[in-house]
C-alpha cells in the first residue's frame, strides 16, 4: 500500500496573504515585493547595499484570504489522511502566524507546519526528503506557488517516489483584478 504526503505552500498557495519583502536601499528609499516579486529579486532587482526586512512574515497575514481551490483540496486531505500525511511547507521563519490563520479559520487538528526560514528552494526540498524517509512515503503531492521549489522538490522523483505537483497562481491573478478595480473604479 502507498502511503502519500500533502504539501501546501502557505502564503499565495493556500492563502494569499499581503504579505511583503520590504527592501531598503543604500540611497534611503524602500521598495516592497510581494512573495511571487521577490522571486525576482536576486536576478532582476537586486542593488548593492540592500538589507532585506521579511517582518511582515512574522506576523498574522495582514491580509489573508483563503485560495478557494487549495483550501478546498487541504481541509478534503486532512479529512480523509488526517494530520500525519498532510503538511504545510513555507519558507516563512515563524510558524506561529500560520498555526493562528489555520485555527481562526477552523482548522482544530493541525497539519505540521513546517517554517524553513528560508527562501531558497532546497531548504524546502530538504524537509520533504526528510519526510519521504521518515515516514515512507511513496506519492507526494505538492501544492506551490513557485516553480524553482516545484522543481527543487520534483527532484527527488524515483522509481520508489511519485511527485505530482499543482503551480498556484490563483493570487497572483486576484491581486491583478484588484489592482485593476482599484484603479479603474477607486482613482
Amino acid at each position: 500500500m502507498s502511503k502519500s504526503l500533502y504539501i501546501f505552500d502557505f502564503d499565495d498557495t493556500l492563502v494569499d496573504s499581503g504579505a511583503r519583502v520590504r527592501v531598503d536601499r543604500a540611497s534611503g528609499d524602500k521598495e516592497f515585493y510581494t512573495s511571487r516579486e521577490y522571486r525576482d529579486y536576486d536576478r532582476l532587482h537586486k542593488q548593492p547595499g540592500d538589507v532585506l526586512n521579511f517582518d511582515e512574515f512574522d506576523v498574522y497575514p495582514p491580509d489573508a484570504a483563503v485560495i478557494p481551490d487549495v483550501w478546498s483540496a487541504f481541509t478534503s486531505a486532512l479529512s480523509k489522511l488526517g494530520t500525519k500525511y498532510v503538511m504545510i511547507l513555507t519558507a516563512r521563519d515563524n510558524p506561529v502566524p500560520v498555526k493562528e490563520f489555520l485555527v481562526n479559520n477552523g482548522i482544530t487538528d493541525l497539519p505540521a507546519i513546517e517554517a524553513v526560514g528560508d527562501s531558497n528552494p532546497d531548504a524546502k526540498k530538504r524537509v520533504v526528503a526528510d519526510y519521504v524517509q521518515r515516514l515512507g512515503i511513496s506519492e507526494v503531492y505538492l501544492w506551490e506557488d513557485s516553480p524553482n521549489n516545484i522543481r527543487s522538490i520534483e527532484s527527488l522523483a524515483s522509481d520508489d517516489l511519485k511527485i505530482k505537483t499543482t503551480l498556484v497562481t490563483e493570487g497572483l491573478l486576484r491581486r491583478f483584478i484588484q489592482k485593476i478595480i482599484r484603479e479603474t473604479f477607486i482613482s
